[in-house]
């Protein structure tokens, strides 16, 4: 060992130094442009922001910080006396409004049937007319007899039309109460959703996070309460030196190594999304005109990218979610 030792002593000046130190940099480069790494990545999951699409309180909380849920899984309830009130009155409004459709309809029936019974009491009076008149029998008919007959065919042309004008305008006001049914019905199914709502449940499996509530908190509508983080899927955002990218595709398999295990765990991946980033230009506001510095950089450092890396479903043991903030 000293023998090596003196003999870089002997060997080792300055120039040879700055030799090694440039043949390292050199063989880094290159397998960093054949093998891209890089240690400025962290892991990510897809966050779902709770909220609940109704206003109220919470009167019941089914979870806690830190557990583990299922899709489906409820999560909490807001108070749902209102709505099921709400319910209660959309269904008996929904119930008139079919009473009352029901009772138009047989009201357009009882016209179709004054329309066929005006019908035929006109046919008949014009048969009877058609006799009276002929030339053959018209001797022995009375003018008035043959005047009565056409003023009864005349009577009967009333009633008629005035039983199909009485059929335009219930067919209307069935159209109408049609509206007010649907009307009606649309409502009813607004306050059932509004009811099922009541329930806020879990839109994926995943970990609740940042949980801090307790019965009786009023919520407003849509309003962030915690966070629900998706671990069906994780991800590795690599933000990699543009230089290193030359040959990186999407569907190129990545290994990762966290720090959290070394070497003891490898995970591999697969490259998604290859995010472009061009932010390097300043434009003036005023006249979107590109601003060029005016001072001369001695370094021109590469500009990061961020990778997206896809390392599908991990068992839970594996990752926490404090990985994702770190």
């Amino acid at each position: 060992m000293n023998k090596i030792i003196d003999l870089c002593k002997d060997k080792l000046n300055f120039p040879t130094a700055i030799i090694i130190i440039a043949v390292i940099i050199g063989l880094i480069n290159f397998f960093s442009y054949k093998l891209p790494f890089t240690d400025n990545a962290f892991v990510v999951a897809n966050n779902q922001t709770v909220a609940a699409d109704i206003s109220g309180y919470i009167s019941d909380i089914y979870v806690k910080n830190g557990q583990r849920v299922k899709k489906g899984d409820p999560l909490f309830r807001v108070f749902d006396k209102p709505y099921k009130n709400a319910v209660a009155k959309s269904q008996a409004n929904y119930d008139q409004s079919l009473a009352a459709l029901e009772e138009q309809k047989q009201v357009i029936q009882k016209d179709l049937d004054l329309i066929k019974n005006a019908q035929d009491n006109l046919a008949k009076v014009e048969y009877e007319y058609k006799l009276k008149s002929n030339p053959k029998v018209k001797d022995s008919i009375s003018d008035i007899e043959l005047t009565q007959a056409f003023y009864l065919v005349s009577s009967n042309k009333t009633q008629l039309n005035t039983a199909k004008s009485q059929l335009a305008i219930d067919q209307k006001s069935l159209l109408q109460k049609e509206k007010q049914t649907e009307a009606a019905k649309s409502e009813l199914d607004t306050d059932l959703v509004n009811l099922e709502e009541t329930i806020v449940r879990a839109g994926s499996n995943g970990v609740i996070d940042n949980m801090f509530l307790s019965l009786g908190t009023p919520i407003n509508a849509r309003q962030a309460l915690f966070s629900l983080v998706n671990t069906d899927e994780w991800f590795i955002q690599a933000n990699m030196y543009e230089t290193d990218l030359r040959k990186v595709r999407t569907g190129d398999k990545a290994v990762v190594i966290l720090r959290m295990y070394y070497f003891d765990k490898v995970f591999h991946g697969e490259i998604i999304n290859n995010l472009w980033v061009a932010d390097r230009q300043t434009v003036n506001s005023r006249s979107q005109q590109q601003t060029v510095a005016s001072n001369n950089e001695w370094l021109n450092l590469p500009q990061r990218v961020p990778v997206l890396i896809s390392l599908g479903l991990i068992p839970r043991s594996l990752l926490r979610l404090s990985i994702i903030y770190g």
